[in-house]
């Protein structure tokens, strides 16, 4: 009985990825980013989050973004995780705090770490690395350039409606865009394979 509570437990938070990961398109980014830092291990880069406040509706002048610069070549956002220690205030409940993840065109996904958390105060959200691949959501990041929105579902009041505590932090995972080149040459390697093989 034991050996099946953290298979169930896997199975839950396997569940919960999806319904906290939407895809999204277009989306405006009309604030001023600050210039964010990435600690990065090849493809996999860490961002602290911490401080981070929730303003406004998505796309408000009045929210926090970052911008990341995680190379200089084109890349693709290919995975997402998050461990997070945010707080609401007045009558904003932590499941309205989102986080948009976004490329310069305005594509990428919207999350919502707290789903199901729908009262005020402090609570805390933590998920692995997420294959965004697996579920169609990768996306492309033109010279490897990312947005970081941080936003509420509803404008209760003026000020700030939700923030991060020390030790939180977003987690990307990216991979090369293969050049034109490259992949043309996998193409007719490819195409010889099958050749020979007749």
């Amino acid at each position: 009985m034991r050996k099946s509570a953290p298979c169930a437990a896997l199975a839950l938070a396997a569940s919960l990825a999806p319904a906290q990961i939407q895809q999204a398109s277009g989306l405006s980014v009309n604030a001023t980013p600050t210039l964010g830092a990435a600690s990065s291990d090849a493809f996999v880069h860490t961002i602290a989050v911490a401080g981070s406040v929730h303003n406004n509706i998505q796309g408000s002048v009045w929210n926090h973004v970052f911008v990341l610069d995680l190379g200089d070549e084109d890349l693709r956002l290919t995975g997402l995780g998050w461990d997070l220690d945010a707080s609401s205030q007045q009558n904003m409940p932590l499941e309205g705090l989102r986080v948009a993840i976004v490329n310069s065109s305005g594509d990428g996904v919207v999350i919502d770490p707290f789903l199901g958390q729908d009262f005020v105060g402090p609570g805390q959200s933590s998920f692995a690395l997420h294959d965004l691949t697996l579920e169609g959501m990768d996306f492309g990041l033109a010279g490897g350039q990312v947005f970081v929105e941080f936003f509420v579902t509803a404008n209760l009041f003026a000020g700030p409606e939700g923030w991060h505590a020390a030790g939180s932090r977003l987690t990307l995972e990216t991979a090369a865009v293969p050049a034109p080149g490259a992949l043309a040459l996998a193409g007719l390697g490819g195409a010889l394979a099958v050749r020979r093989r007749r």
